[in-house]
């Protein structure tokens, strides 16, 4: 695909955009924060909300915020009450990443300093939890030495998450649902009150063609795997009661839950234009659910491929249907 950059090694100037020498090119949706003098809260509230911001009210308009979601939100054809409870179940998976820019090892380029803000989806990586004697993490808040734990990945784009030294420095939120980036979190899920903060530690999984990376992270709960278990297997089962006939209707449409502007997550309805369509060799997927800078990394839920959502890539760089801006994932 010309030069589209899938693996990481895009101009640090052009984060946000990669284009092909044809007209088809992918604007990512990265939400890109200045670098701050100061660690205080308050200030990096601000400067979230300056440097991150949505320039198109009819996009942020079509966001719905997770807690207020209800069944009259749905698209009339598929507003089933066995499908909204899917579509909550599915939400509790989805997290929040903020990384902290890193030079790519990979190329000569600078990197202006500052941090990025993208989305995950939670999957179990295996069947136990993993237990860390000895904490892995390097500067981990925590005194050492002591425990920490493994075993769950956050799936994402790589250009979200573009290396290893990336990877050691993210920050993940999951049960980010209101507020702001400059809320106090929690580690432990007994605090159920406040989103819950785990830590990148390594990339796994890297499927080049495909700008996907598992992000393994390690955490400080042993209780948050379980937990985890239980959410995955709550969405498998309501996916189940979902009737067939709404299934095959949904197959119509593209749901995107992410965290748009780095901020709390939301959900936005589209229509699925084109399923798996070969787009200069890659299989590529479009929709018009309402996305923006943030909401790279975000499941897209379809009435396809139920055992796992697509991760959606950006925007298409050209546009169809008159106006609609056409948002891409790539079939895994």
């Amino acid at each position: 695909m010309g030069n589209k950059q899938i693996n990481g090694k895009e101009k640090a100037t052009d984060r946000n955009e990669e284009k092909a020498e044809t007209e088809y090119y992918i604007i990512n949706e990265v939400c890109e924060f200045i670098e701050l003098e100061s660690d205080d809260t308050k200030d990096a509230q601000i400067s979230e909300e300056k440097s991150c911001s949505c320039k198109d009210p009819n996009t942020t308009n079509s966001f719905i915020g997770i807690d207020e979601l209800t069944l009259d939100k749905l698209p009339d054809d598929i507003r089933h009450e066995s499908l909204l409870t899917y579509i909550l179940s599915a939400e509790k998976l989805v997290t929040h990443i903020l990384v902290r820019c890193q030079p790519d090892p990979e190329t000569d380029n600078e990197i202006k300093k500052g941090k990025v803000s993208g989305t995950g989806y939670l999957w179990l990586a295996e069947d136990e939890v993993e237990v860390y004697d000895q904490c892995p993490l390097v500067g981990c808040p925590h005194e050492q030495p002591h425990q920490s734990y493994g075993g769950i990945i956050a799936y994402t784009n790589h250009h979200v998450v573009r290396s290893q030294v990336e990877a050691m420095g993210c920050n993940v939120r999951i049960f980010f649902n209101s507020g702001s980036c400059g809320l106090i979190y929690s580690e432990t899920i007994d605090d159920c009150i406040k989103p819950i903060l785990v830590y990148g530690y390594r990339l796994r999984e890297h499927r080049e063609n495909k700008d996907l990376v598992g992000l393994q992270i390690i955490f400080h709960d042993a209780k948050l795997f379980d937990l985890v278990k239980s959410l995955s297997t709550a969405r498998i089962n309501a996916w189940s009661k979902v009737p067939d006939t709404i299934k095959e209707k949904l197959k119509k449409h593209a749901i995107v839950i992410s965290h748009p502007h780095g901020k709390h997550k939301v959900i936005s309805f589209g229509e699925l234009l084109n399923f798996e369509e070969l787009i200069n060799g890659d299989k590529v997927t479009e929709y018009t659910a309402s996305t923006c800078q943030g909401s790279s990394g975000a499941p897209v839920l379809t009435g396809h491929y139920s055992y796992r959502p697509f991760t959606h890539r950006g925007k298409l760089g050209k546009v169809r249907k008159g106006n609609q801006k056409v948002n891409v994932s790539y079939s895994f």
